[in-house]
Formats: C-alpha cells, structure tokens, sequence
C-alpha cells in the first residue's frame, strides 16, 4: 500500500520529527538549537514545524504567545502498525519489508 503524499515527511520534516520526539516537546527555539552549526534560521524551523502540524504530526499547546510543541503520538501509531514512517529509527517501514 502506497503512503499518501501528505503523509510523507521531506528530510527536514523527518529530522525535526526526530528531534520532537527525542524531546518530548519545545519551543522552535529548542529545536532549532539541537541543529549543528550552521543553524537554520528561526523562520524556516518554525515553517517547518507548522507543516508538519498541518499534516497532523505535532500538536502544540499556547501558553500566550509561545507555542510548546510536541509529536501527535496516535497518528505515529497509525504510522507504525499501518505502512508509516518509524521515526525511532530514522528508518520507513516499508523499506524494512514489514
């Protein structure tokens, strides 16, 4: 079964998944400081970070202003046991045969 189009992540999708995941939740600012120099600009981690909300894999909540935001972990479920991305491992899981 073929992943719809929007599910797909680009490589910088995938990373900040990756990182989200790693930390469980933060701010762009958090994010964008795990990236090794040269950093990202702000503007483009935080595009970034919007997207993937778009297409429902990060939630946030508002504290005011600032966004805290996190992976949406039942869409990731869905991902695992359906033919999704393991975000874990870096790896698709249709490349891994499963």
């Amino acid at each position: 079964m073929a992943i719809k189009k929007e599910m797909q992540l680009t490589k910088a999708e995938e990373q900040i998944m990756q990182m989200l995941w790693e930390m469980g939740e933060g701010l762009v600012k958090d994010i964008r400081d795990l990236f090794e120099e040269p950093r990202p600009a702000r503007n483009t981690v935080s595009t970034v970070v919007r997207v993937l909300e778009k297409k429902k894999f990060v939630g946030h909540r508002a504290y005011g202003n600032v966004y805290v935001y996190y992976p949406d972990g039942k869409l990731f479920q869905q991902l695992v046991s359906g033919n999704g991305i393991m975000f874990c491992t870096g790896k698709r899981s249709h490349d891994q045969g499963t």
